[in-house]
C-alpha cells in the first residue's frame, strides 16, 4: 500500500487555482508565444541581411529566447494542470509513488527561462553602462585606437554568453538531485517547481538558489547599473550646460571654453542617436519588476509561513497576488513585444488606415483655398 501524505495540516498546501487563473495563464503565454516569434524572425531577419547586428539588439534576442522557454514552460504547465489531479480542493501528495516526469521537464523548462532571463536582463544593463561609459571617455579622433581593442571587446562579450552555462548548471544539480516536481501552487502558478515533498529548509533553499535568489539579486543589479548610468547623464548635461554659458559669455578664442567643451561637454551623437533605443531596454527591466514582483512577495509570504507558522490572513492575500503573478510571470515576452513592436505597428497601421482620408482632406483644402 502507498504511503501518502495528505497536505492541509498547514494550510499551505491548499489548492488556490481558479479557472480565471488558468485562462490568464492561457491567455498571456499564448500571447507572449506570438511576441517571441515576432521579435526573433523580425531582428534575426535583419541580422542575417546585414550581416551585421547591434550587440544589444543580440542581447534583446538572447532576452527572447528566455522569455520564450518561460512562457512555453507556463502554457505546457497550465494545460497539465487542467488534465491532471492537482484541481482537487486538497491535494494527496504521492511522495513515495512514481515520479511525474512531465511536471519534472515542464519545471526544468519555466525555471531555466526564468535564470536564462534573469541573467540576460542584468547583462543588459550591465551592457548599457559600460558602453555609454565608454563612449564618454574616448573622444571622436581616438575612435580608431579604439577599434584596435576590438579582441578585448569581443572577449567581454564572450563572457556575457556564461548567462547561458550558468542557468543549466543549477538546473542539472537540481534535476540531479530531485527537488522539482509539482509544488501545489506555493510560489508558482498553475505550472510545477519545486516539489512539495521537500523538507520545509529545502523548499526554502531550492526555491531561493532555483529562482527567486537571482530574481532579487537581479533587481538590485540593474538598479544600481541604470542608477549609475541616471548620474553620469546628469553630470554631462551639467558639463553641457555650462560649456553652453561659457560659449555665450566668452570668444570662441578663449582657451577656458576649448577646455571646456572639449572634456564631456556634450554626448557623442551615437549616444544622443540612440538615447530612445536605450530608455526601451529600461523599460524592459522596469517592466519585468513590475511583472514578477507579485511572484517575489508571495515566495517570501510563503516562507515566512513555513518556517514560522505565523500566518496573518496569508492565505486570503496570496490568493489575490496568485491572480497577478499568473499574469506577470507569463506576459514578459509580450510586454517586450510591445515596447519594441507596438509603436512600430502602430504608425503602419495608421499610415495605412488613414492615408487615403488625408490625402482627401488635402485637396478638399486645396480646392477651398483656390476659390
Amino acid at each position: 500500500m502507498e504511503n501518502f501524505t495528505i497536505a492541509n495540516n498547514t494550510g499551505e498546501f491548499v489548492n488556490r487555482i481558479t479557472d480565471a487563473d488558468i485562462g490568464i495563464t492561457i491567455t498571456t503565454t499564448v500571447l507572449s508565444i506570438i511576441g517571441s516569434i515576432w521579435l526573433i524572425l523580425v531582428n534575426g531577419r535583419k541580422w542575417i541581411r546585414n550581416g551585421h547586428l547591434k550587440e544589444t539588439r543580440k542581447l534583446l534576442i538572447y532576452l527572447t529566447i528566455s522569455d520564450f522557454c518561460i512562457a512555453i514552460g507556463n502554457f505546457s504547465g497550465a494545460v497539465r494542470y487542467i488534465k491532471s489531479d492537482d484541481s482537487n480542493s486538497f491535494k494527496v501528495l504521492k511522495c513515495n509513488s512514481e515520479r511525474d516526469v512531465g511536471c519534472i521537464i515542464q519545471s526544468f523548462i519555466t525555471t531555466l527561462g526564468s535564470l536564462w532571463s534573469f541573467f540576460w536582463t542584468t547583462v543588459i544593463a550591465f551592457h548599457l553602462l559600460v558602453t555609454y561609459e565608454e563612449a564618454m571617455k574616448v573622444p571622436e579622433k581616438l575612435k580608431k585606437v579604439q577599434e584596435k581593442k576590438g579582441g578585448c571587446i569581443f572577449r567581454v562579450r564572450l563572457l556575457y554568453h556564461f548567462s547561458w552555462l550558468i542557468p543549466v548548471i543549477i538546473m542539472s544539480i537540481a534535476a540531479g538531485t530531485n527537488v522539482l516536481g509539482s509544488d501545489l501552487s506555493v510560489g508558482s502558478g498553475a505550472w510545477c517547481w519545486i516539489s512539495a515533498c521537500l523538507s520545509p529548509n529545502q523548499r526554502t533553499f531550492w526555491m531561493t538558489f532555483t529562482g527567486k535568489g537571482w530574481e532579487i539579486l537581479m533587481y538590485l543589479l540593474c538598479c544600481l547599473f541604470y542608477s549609475w548610468l541616471k548620474i553620469r547623464k546628469m553630470e554631462i548635461q551639467k558639463r553641457h550646460d555650462k560649456a553652453l554659458k561659457l560659449q555665450k559669455l566668452t570668444p570662441l578664442t578663449d582657451p577656458r571654453y576649448r577646455n571646456n567643451t572639449n572634456v564631456d561637454g556634450e554626448e557623442p551623437p551615437d549616444i544622443k542617436h540612440n538615447s530612445n533605443e536605450n530608455m526601451k531596454y529600461l523599460y524592459i527591466w522596469l517592466i519585468e519588476i513590475c511583472l514578477r514582483i507579485p511572484g517575489t512577495i508571495r515566495y517570501i509570504m510563503a516562507a515566512h509561513k513555513r518556517h514560522t507558522g505565523y500566518s496573518s490572513a496569508y492565505d486570503s492575500v496570496d490568493v489575490y497576488f496568485l491572480h497577478f503573478q499568473s499574469f506577470g510571470d507569463s506576459a514578459q515576452a509580450f510586454c517586450t513585444w510591445v515596447v519594441f513592436c507596438g509603436p512600430k505597428l502602430k504608425r503602419m497601421v495608421t499610415s495605412r488606415v488613414c492615408r487615403h482620408p488625408r490625402k482627401g482632406e488635402e485637396k478638399r483644402m486645396l480646392i477651398v483655398q483656390k476659390y
